[in-house]
This record gives C-alpha cells, sequence and structure tokens, in this order.
C-alpha cells in the first residue's frame, strides 16, 4: 500500500505531462490490477482539486475585471485599513492575486463580502457629501 502511495504521488506530479500521465496511469492499473477504483478515485480528487483552483483563480481574476479603471482611484490603502484592519500591500496582494507564500494570494468569502460592504458603505458616503 505504501508504494501504491508513492506511485499515486508521482502520478499527481505528471497532471501537467499528458503523455506522462497517461503512460503512469496504464502502469499503475497494470500493476494494480485489483485497485484500480482508489487510482480512479484518487484521479477524481486531483481533478475536483485542479477545478477548485481554476475556479478561485477565474474568481481572482473576475474581481480584477469588475474594478477596471476605478482600481485607480478607490482610496485602497483606507479600505485596507477601516473595513479589513490589514495594510494596503495585503489588499494589492489580494487584488491583483499576487504570489505569497508560494500560492496566489485570494480573497475568502467572508472577505469578498467585506469588500463588495466597503464598496457600497464608501458609496453611500460620497453620495451623501453636499457642498
Amino acid at each position: 500500500m505504501k508504494q501504491l502511495e508513492k506511485d499515486l504521488e508521482k502520478l499527481k506530479g505528471l497532471i501537467e505531462d499528458k503523455e506522462g500521465f497517461k503512460n503512469h496511469y496504464e502502469s499503475l492499473c497494470a500493476n494494480y490490477p485489483d485497485m484500480v477504483n482508489v487510482i480512479n478515485d484518487f484521479i477524481k480528487l486531483l481533478v475536483d482539486d485542479f477545478i477548485n483552483e481554476a475556479n478561485g483563480v477565474l474568481n481572482e481574476i473576475s474581481i480584477k475585471m469588475q474594478l477596471g479603471e476605478s482600481f485607480e482611484y478607490l482610496p485602497l490603502a483606507y479600505i485596507a485599513r477601516t473595513y479589513f484592519k490589514k495594510s494596503r500591500g495585503w489588499l494589492y496582494q489580494r487584488l491583483k492575486g499576487s504570489m505569497v507564500n508560494g500560492k496566489p494570494a485570494k480573497f475568502t468569502p467572508e472577505q469578498i463580502n467585506t469588500l463588495n460592504f466597503a464598496f457600497k458603505d464608501l458609496g453611500n458616503k460620497i453620495i451623501s457629501i453636499k457642498v
């Protein structure tokens, strides 16, 4: 069983090498014929992880696209400090999807709600200004 785990981890490392992945998969099925269901379940988990990661990237891209040119005039330092109790750099990292500890920085669902609240709150404050 330990060897199968090592072989599955190797398969995981080949996810971006279509031919290598296919060859290793076929080898696994030949070497572990009674474990084909386990191997296929492992691949399903890999695919699910890949889809979830891709969806996260798409969400981050859509945030940047939704902000468009407003990214330039929004008071991001104020938003970071007031609504998140974080630094401007922290907010920029998440808006731009910068790499942090080897992974792209992203918002949690709760943080997205906070960001939406911040935009709405700032909009209401600006609308209420009368000169």
